[in-house]
């Protein structure tokens, strides 16, 4: 028997865009207001999170954990640090947590002055209270750079555009697969992910060139792939590993990546499998202005996949300063 499986690409997000905790532990069925008092906040790379007291009806004081969207995703919409009003009393909109007592995920904030923040950064959500708002969908500017290499720091250019690319795609699994995605536990967002999952994130990615060697750089986790343009290593001597062994090759003004040697056991972060017969294409292509970089992958892999299968989207050049993090605090 085999099944296919529609991909999400919010699904695949890694924990530096979501919160600490799964999306899937929260009610996301109905929305849930609070008021009370914003008592404290911690803001680090990849998340945020906030201590909020609200008023029992016994009259105790309960003290609630928030969470919400990543820092770099509230960044990428306009919402900064100090907007919050750490000591004073708002109004909250968001999700209550299935499994955990006092858990939320925040995703509106009505502040003392009337002013609202909008804490899911995309174009799909509303304000809930006022005219005044900050944040929503990610703000995108091209830079004016005069840079047409290849060879620079990409970003997303909004995170509607990046989910869209995912939806319609299905991978049709074998039945080993689809037995072996039954057993899968739940995914870790504090682990980095390997490839190809790795590359399936809307945060920045930078390229550079080092003559025998480009070097691909993503800004969660820290995460560093080196790809060998020398072909001068027979791939199979090469030690299994995570990020697998990349080889690099020019096609015209197109390079392409080919990964194998990957013992990754996770298609993506659902649970997908994939053995360490997986292989990967990787395809750059700029537009002919060279203000967005095409990227194509398609993965291939008998053993779990019935047909290969591509995601593709675009990187733009909005100037951003590549700050790299592997900040995720234990549970």
């Amino acid at each position: 028997m085999r099944a296919a499986i529609a991909i999400i690409l919010l699904s695949v997000l890694p924990g530096a865009l979501c919160a600490h905790h799964s999306r899937a532990d929260y009610d996301t069925s109905a929305f849930v207001e609070m008021e009370g008092e914003l008592a404290s906040m911690r803001w680090i790379k990849p998340h945020q999170s906030f201590e909020f007291l609200v008023e029992g009806a016994d009259g105790e004081i309960q003290s609630w954990n928030l969470e919400g969207s990543g820092v770099y995703s509230l960044e990428r919409s306009g919402i900064t640090e100090d907007l919050y009003p750490i000591g004073e009393r708002v109004r909250i909109a968001g999700w209550q947590t299935r499994t955990r007592s006092r858990g939320f995920f925040l995703t509106h904030m009505l502040l003392p002055d009337g002013a609202e923040l909008v804490l899911l950064p995309t174009a799909n959500v509303d304000r809930r209270w006022s005219e005044d708002f900050s944040g929503g969908a990610w703000i995108s500017e091209p830079t004016s750079s005069q840079d047409g290499s290849l060879f620079r720091t990409w970003s997303t250019e909004s995170l509607d555009v990046f989910i869209q690319a995912g939806l319609g795609i299905e991978v049709e699994l074998t039945e080993e697969a689809m037995a072996a995605k039954a057993l899968a536990s739940e995914f870790d967002p504090c682990v980095a992910s390997g490839m190809p999952s790795a590359m399936v994130n809307p945060l920045p990615v930078q390229l550079s060139d080092h003559g025998d060697f480009i070097e691909i750089r993503l800004e969660t986790f820290s995460v560093v792939r080196r790809v060998d343009m020398t072909n001068s290593v027979d791939a199979e001597t090469v030690p299994l590993s995570k990020y697998g062994y990349s080889t690099g090759a020019w096609e015209g003004d197109v390079l392409e990546v080919r990964t194998t040697r990957v013992n990754w056991p996770w298609f993506d972060d659902a649970g997908t499998p994939q053995t360490d017969g997986v292989e990967i294409l990787e395809r750059f292509t700029q537009d002919d202005d060279a203000a967005r970089l095409n990227y194509t992958m398609t993965v291939s892999d008998p053993a779990s996949f019935v047909e290969p299968v591509t995601l593709a989207w675009q990187w733009i050049d909005i100037g951003e300063r590549f700050s790299p993090h592997d900040l995720c605090e234990a549970e």
